[in-house]
């Protein structure tokens, strides 16, 4: 009953600030709910109905205050910050500046990952992030999206696991065309719990903040491509993509 209380109370205090924070340039500070969910995390390893539990019952008492918080004030902390939605920004329009010419053979995408089928079913999976408030809950999105090209790899005779994995999984992420991608990279990393990080899951996110950060820098050699060409390509990207906006 007390924890509850506690959660209660931490919901209505972070509401009260985001009210009293609304029309300023200032937001409720992400810190504040780590450090609530520490606490949390204390409180209920030291209370009597938990101390004999077992590792993964914590582990799922823990997920469950994230979603149970996460879900009620995920409008409060989701893409506030300026400079993030700034870099949110920039990266759609790298990506989609990107995906008008660079192709799968440039990347190195095994053959069964070209198939439009698998494909389409890891970027369905990546754009779901934007359908679930929880960090847990966007971080099973981003499992099932990499689960799907691992199956396919595996089914390959040619496939040589991690090494035809990421290239694979940079052309999903290149056309997926997720709305909030920084966003929700951000969200994950503030929000999750750090031990999943650990995990197959957090092996997947990491995946994905590497192709994100592959995009933003990537030269035109790692793409057999020549400086003047790419500048070329991407000039004639952004028209067409203007174009269309």
């Amino acid at each position: 009953g007390d924890l509850v209380v506690s959660i209660r109370m931490f919901l209505k205090s972070i509401r009260r600030e985001s009210d009293r924070l609304k029309g300023s340039k200032e937001y409720v500070d992400y810190q504040r709910v780590v450090d609530f969910f520490n606490e949390m995390e204390n409180a209920f390893m030291e209370h009597p109905v938990w101390r004999h539990a077992s590792e993964d019952e914590l582990d799922a008492a823990r997920e469950g205050i994230e979603r149970y918080t996460m879900v009620r004030i995920d409008k409060i902390v989701f893409a506030v910050d300026e400079e993030e939605k700034k870099l949110d920004e920039a990266l759609r329009l790298r990506l989609q500046y990107l995906s008008v010419f660079v192709t799968a053979e440039q990347l190195g995408v095994p053959k069964p990952c070209q198939n439009e089928l698998v494909q389409e079913l890891a970027k369905e999976e990546l754009r779901r992030m934007n359908q679930y408030a929880a960090p847990v809950d966007k971080m099973h999105c981003i499992v099932r999206a990499c689960s799907i090209i691992f199956n396919v790899l595996g089914l390959s005779k040619d496939a040589s696991g991690a090494d035809d994995f990421f290239p694979a999984f940079l052309f999903v992420v290149l056309n997926a065309n997720v709305r909030n991608l920084w966003c929700n990279i951000e969200y994950i990393r503030k929000f999750r719990n750090p031990s999943d990080f650990l995990s197959k899951a957090g092996y997947c996110f990491v995946n994905l903040k590497s192709a994100v950060s592959f995009f933003q820098n990537v030269e035109p050699g790692a793409l057999s491509m020549t400086k003047d060409d790419f500048e070329n390509e991407m000039d004639l990207a952004i028209a067409q993509v203007s174009s269309q906006n």
